[in-house]
């Protein structure tokens, strides 16, 4: 008690910090056994060599149907299960090259390594083929179960946290409330800045140590939509993004 007690009067005084990299090992600096670390999926571990299968795809998607007069909960639904099934269809990579050596130093350094993902529950199973299609596995870096108030409506499987849109700084927050210690630090990797801000404010008051790491490498290659849309529109076709751009040209 006297712990819990020391640590909750020095609880204001503890840092918070929102960093900016594009390169992933940037982020072994801050981590120690004492780190849990959340690693996004998206745009951060892995991104589709497809312009179609990109999360910029989902938005792009959703503007075109919503020009039509579209209800937003139809559009939603019609993107989510067009892009779950790019999703299925396309191979991924890892966004650097060391990308898995550095997930599996933090994995071997940390406390907890756990994947956190705006994806939904039903790309669960897609979403752990891309990752060991990538020699990456979160089960043997997480806690096997994960409770809190907003579960209900996420998944937790194999060391991954689907939140499917919802703020996932307020999902860890409600977890933290459910247990009896906390870790001395956190770090959460996202290429979002809104995320890491929104895990900054659930944070805030709590005597842990907070580290956003904006991971900004998605940067670097600029969402092609001309592709994307010639991509989904021969989908289930599946074409490169070369066969598109030879399609766009000849248009």
């Amino acid at each position: 008690m006297k712990w819990i007690l020391f640590f909750s009067c020095w609880a204001f005084f503890l840092e918070a910090e929102i960093l900016q990299t594009k390169e992933i090992k940037d982020l072994l600096q801050h981590v120690n056994e004492r780190t849990w670390v959340f690693f996004d999926i998206d745009d951060t571990i892995l991104t589709s060599s497809y312009e179609a299968g990109r999360t910029e795809y989902y938005l792009f998607d959703f503007n075109q149907l919503k020009e039509q007069g579209m209800e937003d909960d139809l559009v939603h639904e019609i993107c989510r299960l067009r892009w779950e099934q790019m999703q299925n269809a396309y191979p991924v990579k890892c966004m650097e090259l060391n990308t898995k050596e550095v997930v599996h130093q933090v994995q071997n350094l940390a406390g907890y390594a756990i994947g956190l993902t705006a994806r939904g529950p039903q790309t669960c199973e897609t979403t752990k083929k891309h990752l060991h299609s990538l020699g990456l596995d979160f089960s043997c870096s997480a806690p096997l179960v994960i409770n809190g108030d907003l579960l209900h409506r996420h998944l937790y499987d194999s060391g991954i946290w689907f939140v499917e849109f919802n703020h996932k700084g307020l999902a860890v927050r409600q977890w933290l409330n459910t247990l009896d210690e906390y870790p001395e630090k956190i770090v959460f990797v996202d290429d979002r800045r809104v995320h890491l801000e929104n895990m900054e404010k659930e944070l805030a008051g709590l005597p842990i140590e907070y580290i956003g790491v904006h991971y900004a490498k998605v940067l670097e290659r600029p969402f092609n939509p001309r592709i994307a849309q010639i991509q989904g529109e021969f989908f289930p076709q599946i074409l490169s993004n070369e066969e598109a751009q030879r399609y766009s040209d000849a248009q």
